[in-house]
C-alpha cells in the first residue's frame, strides 16, 4: 500500500511538472539573494560564493555528517521496530529501544534543518555586508605599517 501511494504521488508530480513553465535562475551575479539561494540548494555553497571557503567547507561537512548520521539512525530504528513487530510482545524492551532511536532521529533532523537555515541566513547577511562595503573578514581589519625603525600593528574593532 505504501509503495502504491508513493507511485501515485510521484506520477502526479511528474505529470504536473510537464505542464509547468520553465524557471531559469541566474546565480552568476553576486547578490545576497543569489548567495542565499546557493545555500538553500546546498548548505555552504553560498559561503563559498562569498569568499568564505573554510566556512563553506565546514557547513558542507557538518550538513553531510548530520544528514548521514540521521539516515543511518533512522534505518537502525526501522530495523529495531521490525524486530519488535516480529516478536509480537506488546511491552517488549525493543519498543523502548526503537523509541529512543527515533528521538535521536528527531534531534538529527532538527540539527540538519538548523545548519541549513543558518547557512541560508548567513550567506545572505554576509553578502549584504560585502555589497555595502563593510568588512566581514578579520583579516581585512588588521593593518601593518612598516618603517625603518619599527612595525606598527593596528586592529580596527569598530569597522564593522
Amino acid at each position: 500500500m505504501k509503495k502504491l501511494l508513493i507511485f501515485v504521488v510521484c506520477s502526479c508530480l511528474i505529470y504536473q511538472a510537464k505542464n509547468l513553465p520553465a524557471v531559469e535562475l541566474d546565480l552568476s551575479q553576486k547578490t545576497p539573494t543569489n548567495s542565499a539561494i546557493r545555500s538553500a540548494i546546498f548548505p555552504g555553497w553560498g559561503q563559498y560564493f562569498n569568499g568564505q571557503k573554510n566556512k563553506g567547507y565546514i557547513l558542507m561537512g557538518s550538513e553531510f555528517v548530520s544528514l548521514t548520521t540521521t539516515i543511518l539512525l533512522y534505518n537502525q530504528a526501522e530495523e529495531t521496530y521490525k524486530k519488535y513487530e516480529e516478536k509480537g510482545v506488546k511491552n517488549d524492551p525493543l519498543y523502548d529501544e526503537y523509541s529512543t532511536q527515533m528521538d535521536y532521529v528527531y534531534i538529527g533532523t532538527a540539527v540538519s534543518i538548523g545548519i541549513w537555515i543558518y547557512a541560508i541566513v548567513d550567506a545572505y547577511l554576509v553578502c549584504d555586508k560585502q555589497m555595502k562595503g563593510k568588512s566581514t573578514s578579520i583579516l581585512e581589519k588588521i593593518d601593518f605599517k612598516f618603517s625603518d625603525s619599527r612595525v606598527d600593528f593596528r586592529y580596527n574593532i569598530y569597522g564593522f
